[in-house]
């Protein structure tokens, strides 16, 4: 079944804290049949938001339930 349907996620924080967040919206995304578009807020990231979004992007973008990140 194709999925159509995209849900908007923010998150911010620990980079422990997101990996935790993904297993959520995983979850929900599976639910609901849609992929997820994460925004990651500038709040919180020990290696700052433009060094942990270069670092995770190319792995994330790769997950089925994850349409975009920005």
């Amino acid at each position: 079944m194709e999925k159509n349907k995209q849900i908007n996620f923010v998150s911010g924080g620990k980079l422990g804290d997101f990996i935790q967040i993904l297993y959520a919206v995983k979850g929900i995304c599976e639910q609901n049949n849609a992929t997820a578009n994460i925004y990651l807020c500038d709040i919180g990231w020990d290696f700052g938001i433009k060094n942990t979004y270069g670092e995770l992007y190319p792995i994330l973008i790769r997950q089925s339930y994850i349409n975009n990140i920005s």
